[in-house]
């Protein structure tokens, strides 16, 4: 038996064991300029390179104190707190994403029971957090 056999062997057996992905019962919408939910996320500018550094700006037009949190895939970093009707500019870059919570308990805003989230694609951004976002 060759090396390549015993690699293709290796790779079987090693994707018979580990566990099938769980898919996740928190659905994720990004919302657009005027707060709609927009599912499919075909938006990104081709254009921007990876490590170009972008402006976005959030408007929170709910009526709760909300934090914004850089997405790290796992507890979040804490980048702002918008007051209602108040504006925050964020500098990020391509592929970067946020999520929204009521200020200082981490329960997450959602609308239409889809999870507030942001995701930067494109250079200035606005994003709003909408006027009915609300705990789950």
């Amino acid at each position: 038996e060759n090396a390549t056999m015993k690699l293709f062997r290796l790779l079987a057996l090693a994707a018979a064991v580990l566990p099938a992905p769980v898919a996740s019962s928190v659905s994720e919408a990004t919302i657009d300029s005027v707060g709609n939910v927009i599912t499919n996320d075909d938006t990104i500018d081709k254009t921007i390179r990876k490590n170009e550094e972008l402006s976005t700006h959030v408007t929170n037009q709910s009526p709760f104190r909300s934090d914004i949190y850089w997405d790290d895939g796992e507890y979040g970093t804490l980048i702002s707190t918008l007051d209602p009707e108040e504006s925050a500019s964020l500098n990020t870059y391509l592929g970067h994403q946020f999520f929204v919570t009521r200020h200082g308990v981490k329960e997450g805003l959602f609308v239409d029971e889809e999870r507030l989230v942001f995701k930067v694609g494109q250079r200035d951004q606005q994003f709003y957090i909408p006027k009915n976002a609300a705990p789950s």
